[in-house]
């Protein structure tokens, strides 16, 4: 189920957003100027595709583990 928070990253006035589902994952960073890091979020779903990789591994293989 989707699920999204902010919470402060420690520098002044910046925040970061989380927000997870179970196909995806996005996180961005978003400045005291309200300029958002899109590289950031590529990079996320490029570790969600590994993610999906993973557990698709794991379920194909854990009848051999």
């Amino acid at each position: 189920s989707p699920h999204a928070t902010t919470s402060p990253t420690g520098e002044a006035g910046a925040t970061a957003s989380y927000s997870w589902s179970e196909s995806e994952i996005n996180v961005y960073f978003t400045d005291e100027l309200g300029i958002s890091n899109q590289e950031q979020s590529y990079f996320s779903y490029f570790l969600s595709l590994l993610a999906d990789g993973l557990s698709l591994w794991s379920r194909t293989n854990s009848k051999y583990l």
